[in-house]
Formats: C-alpha cells, structure tokens, sequence
C-alpha cells in the first residue's frame, strides 16, 4: 500500500511513501498527465476552444496535444464542437455519475428504505455488490422487527440473497463466471441455489422480469423480493429489498410487497438521475 502525495517537484514527479519498506519514489506519467491537464482546462472554461488556445494555455509542445487530443476523442474524453472546437466527452459524464452515485445511494437508500417500511410495515435493505457477495448499506427496521442474518455493514453470499441476485443479474456472463465460477456455490440453508447452472437460469428470468424473490434461501422464516436501483446512466448500482416472515408471505401479500419493492426502487434510482420512461437519463 503506497502513500501518494499531491505534490509534484519542478520535473513533474509526484513522491510517495510505501508503508511496508519505506519512502519510495513514485514517478507521474508525464503523457497521462499532460492529458489531464487537459481536461481540467476544458472543465476550467466556459465553452468550446480550440486547440491552438490549448496549446498556449498551457504551454505544451503542439504535437503531443494533438497526440493527446486524438487519444482522448477516440476514449470519449472530448469531442469535436463545430468548425475545429473540442469539449468535453460523455464519458467524463458517465463516471461523474457512477463516482456520485456512490455517494448518494446509502444515504437515499436509507431514506426511502424508511419510507416503504411505513408503508409495508417490514423491513427493508438496500444493498451492493462487492466481489461475490452482496454488502448491506441500509436498513429500516417496522416496530415487529424480524430477525434476519443480515444487517449493514454485513456481506453474505450475493446468490443466496434477492438482494444479491438482482445484482448479479446485471452481470455479462464473463463477470458472473469471474466472480462466481464454475463449482458447487456454498449454501446458507437448505434451499440456497448451489448449482451455478440452476443460478444462471433464474438470473436470466430476473434480468427479463426485474423482480427477484429469496425463497427462503437465506433464511428459512423469512421470504424476499428485491428490485435493482439504477443511477444516471441506467447501470444497475444497488439493489433494494422487502424481507417478509414467511407466515405473512400470502398470495396477496407477495402482490403487495412486490409493487410497494418496485415502487421503492424507483423512488431512489429518481433520486439518483435515471428516468424508466427513456431508460437514461432525461
């Protein structure tokens, strides 16, 4: 683990201290940092420029910011405006918005899981991925509060959970495979899917429906229904989740949950910038 400083000396070099062997020099990537000297200028400015303006702005030699112009279009970074202007890309948009989007789904997660509670009187968690497993950041709790195996700040097995398989239903094939496998899954109950080829094909369904249900795979008092939460861009960021005890899990209940779940979902994904109606951003 490197300590990076953000101080550079008169030949551009950042330094750093290793917190296992002690200082170390670590060298700034003199073209990366040209280029993202770049794109604080643009940000800097009020419009389109040029890149002659580019050039005499910040005094770096004509050729490499034509170089770094050309790297940076092709990645999405700037983008030509009218006759020979540059500004910026979509994709500093995009990652703006996954970067804020982290910040604000625990908080809007906590806020409207508290708000469908009042409305369902169960308990209600927000959760994401991380790694394998599905981390909880946010959890609202009615009066009868039911036990569960969860709480924020735990992780537990994201395939075992409604929560988790919302998510990971978001995945490509080769995501899910690097991140779950090929062998037996491990098991919560006796009901936890551990065959991965049983997992693949409720992902799929979950992926159509946007609903995914934990039948008591995770703990077997306790039913769930989940829906993804998504930000700006329409990238599914969390998940958020109903837990009912499975003698209040009637047919019309499982209505109820699942619409209020949907419901709920929505709400925060509004919150984080994402309109259903167009699928992205409005």
């Amino acid at each position: 683990m490197f300590e990076i400083s953000n101080s550079r000396d008169g030949d551009g070099h950042g330094h750093a201290g290793s917190g296992c062997a002690g200082k170390a020099l670590m060298r700034v990537v003199p073209a990366l940092d040209r280029g993202l000297e770049i794109l604080e200028f643009l940000g800097s400015v009020d419009g389109p420029v040029r890149p002659a303006e580019i050039i005499a702005r910040l005094g770096l030699p004509r050729t490499a910011v034509y170089e770094l112009i050309h790297t940076l279009r092709e990645r999405g970074f700037v983008e030509p405006v009218g006759e020979g202007h540059l500004w910026l890309g979509a994709q500093l948009f995009s990652l703006g918005s996954k970067y804020a989007g982290k910040l604000d789904v625990a908080r809007v997660g906590q806020e409207i899981a508290a708000f469908v509670t009042q409305q369902v009187e169960e308990t209600v968690q927000v959760g994401v991925l991380r790694g394998r497993n599905v981390l909880y950041i946010a959890r609202s709790d009615p009066d009868r509060i039911v036990r569960l195996v969860s709480a924020v700040g735990r992780q537990l097995p994201a395939h075992c959970t409604a929560l988790g398989k919302v998510l990971l239903s978001e995945l490509t094939t080769a995501e899910l495979e690097a991140r779950l496998g090929n062998g037996e899954l491990e098991a919560l109950t006796a009901r936890s899917i551990t065959d991965p080829a049983v997992l693949r094909t409720e992902l799929a369904t979950i992926l159509q429906t946007g609903v995914a249900y934990d039948d008591r795979e995770s703990n077997l008092e306790v039913n769930c229904i989940a829906a993804p939460v998504r930000n700006v861009v329409g990238d599914c960021v969390a998940a958020i989740s109903i837990s009912v005890p499975l003698a209040r899990m009637t047919p019309d209940r499982t209505e109820i949950i699942r619409d209020a779940v949907l419901a709920g979902a929505q709400r925060i994904s509004s919150r984080l910038g994402y309109s259903p109606v167009a699928g992205t951003a409005g």
